[in-house]
């Protein structure tokens, strides 16, 4: 017992030579993002311009990831306590802040054109007692529109309300995912960055209500869930969490949830503890959403033979990095491939690991998130918490009980090591591309989207506060005089 407490807490150490040879890799990334930022100075807002704003963003991550990765700031040594408790609390209340003032911030600049008119349009219409199927046509994924609706219901029917909903579902999803996270990994400062990392790639990078980066936090939701009930299948709170993470993900995309919600009941269903748990589960979660559906005038049908309509853009490539430039390509890929490796390194690695139901779990959503990162026409660093929730569940394996005082880490310390890396840095470059608004370019350059275009503020209107350029005062104002 003292050989393995002795070990563990050496393995908690950093290695004074990796530190060294890794300090010097990161002071040259931050060298190199420095003179990026320079590069920028008093130069005029242009496509050049928001580029090196993004890249100087990658290369800062790439130092802070670095750094932290060699000295092992997120293996957690410190015994549970009330300190430790309120600390860990803090943290995520901090970070529930800077989170959502992040999204306001990003939100209310610029506005997308087309991308945001059918968010605009649907919720309009629904709550003026227009029925979606009905009264016109949809094809829309039921979370998208019903949170549309009922944004502008109780918010108020301006643009504001729909940075506010999705201010609203990254808090929830934050808190929920950090706590299925820290059941899983059992390591509070591991789980918070990685909550943290999932927000700042799907919801923080959009920052406004969109079908993609919703649909991608509620599959890593399902998928953090389903591994929490398989290793507490008799516990309430994990059969309740399961519960509501299907009800949740049967509302999302199609493409994702249409794989992901079968494949992992079917994972589940073979787990003997679960199966009649995983029955009720599922008959009660489709329950609530026909009952849902009905209670806002839509039938299950119509909503099946919506997506049925659109179902062939499902099976196409043609919109795969369709909005990326080449060094966005091939930056995408490179990211991917970084995210998926721990899933091929650990199958092959762990030889047992493909008996167990966690794995099933983890390899489905991992084939969903492959199908939607391949078949959605999107940035895809928002399509990649999926994939990166999969690798998560595959890198855990059962704890080192060294110490029964002690948050001991399911992870081994190189496995810490590169997650640490690769969540610090997809953070950082998610932020970049948010600050910029890069979601706005990538479906607009040159049409919705205006280099430096947050010099005016819309004063009044639909679109109130919104802080944008000279092009959309104008197509605002000309909108205005001519009703």
């Amino acid at each position: 017992m003292a050989n393995r407490r002795a070990e563990a807490e050496n393995s908690t150490k950093p290695n004074k030579g990796a530190v060294g040879i890794a300090t010097a890799f990161a002071l040259i990334c931050v060298a190199a993002g420095v003179f990026t930022i320079l590069l920028t100075n008093g130069v005029k807002p242009s496509e050049a311009k928001h580029f090196q704003i993004i890249n100087s963003f990658i290369l800062f991550g790439l130092a802070v990831g670095i750094f932290a990765a060699s000295r092992k700031w997120f293996i957690d040594t410190e015994p549970i306590g009330a300190k430790f408790e309120r600390n860990f609390v803090f943290a995520g209340v901090a970070a529930t802040i800077i989170m959502s003032v992040l999204i306001y911030w990003c939100g209310m600049r610029q506005i997308g054109g087309y991308d945001q008119a059918p968010l605009i349009d649907v919720g309009y219409r629904m709550i003026n007692g227009q029925r979606p199927y009905i009264d016109f046509p949809c094809t829309l994924p039921v979370a998208f529109f019903l949170g549309s609706k009922y944004a502008f219901a109780v918010f108020g029917l301006e643009w504001r309300s729909l940075v506010v909903i999705t201010i609203i579902y990254s808090i929830v999803t934050f808190w929920w995912t950090l706590y299925l996270l820290n059941n899983l990994l059992a390591n509070r400062k591991l789980a918070l960055l990685m909550a943290v990392t999932l927000q700042a790639m799907a919801l923080i990078l959009c920052s406004y209500w969109w079908y993609n980066p919703i649909t991608a936090i509620a599959a890593a939701v399902l998928l953090f869930s389903s591994a929490n009930w398989i290793s507490a299948p008799r516990s309430i709170a994990a059969t309740t969490s399961q519960f509501f993470a299907v009800l949740l993900m049967a509302a999302m995309k199609p493409n994702v949830g249409g794989i992901l919600v079968p494949l992992v009941t079917v994972a589940l269903f073979s787990v003997k503890t679960l199966r009649w748990r995983v029955l009720i589960v599922s008959v009660a979660a489709f329950v609530v959403f026909v009952l849902l559906l009905a209670v806002n005038g839509i039938s299950i049908s119509d909503m099946v033979h919506g997506y049925l309509a659109v179902s062939d853009r499902g099976l196409s490539l043609k919109q795969f990095l369709q909005d990326l430039g080449p060094n966005e390509k091939v930056l995408s890929l490179i990211a991917f491939g970084l995210v998926a490796a721990p899933v091929f390194v650990r199958l092959f690695a762990l030889k047992n690991a493909i008996r167990l139901p966690t794995t099933w779990v983890a390899l489905v959503g991992f084939l969903a998130g492959i199908y939607g990162f391949l078949t959605d026409g999107e940035l895809k660093v928002v399509d990649l918490p999926l994939v990166l929730a999969s690798s998560i569940l595959l890198g855990v394996r059962p704890p080192n009980n060294v110490s029964q005082t002690n948050t001991s880490t399911r992870f081994a310390p190189s496995w810490i090591a590169y997650f640490v890396f690769l969540c610090v840095a997809l953070t950082f470059a998610s932020l970049g591309q948010a600050v910029t608004r890069h979601r706005i370019r990538a479906i607009g350059p040159m049409a919705f989207f205006e280099y430096g275009g947050t010099s005016e503020v819309i004063a009044s209107g639909f679109f109130k506060g919104v802080r944008c350029g000279p092009l959309l005062i104008e197509v605002n104002k000309e909108i205005t005089d001519f009703l």
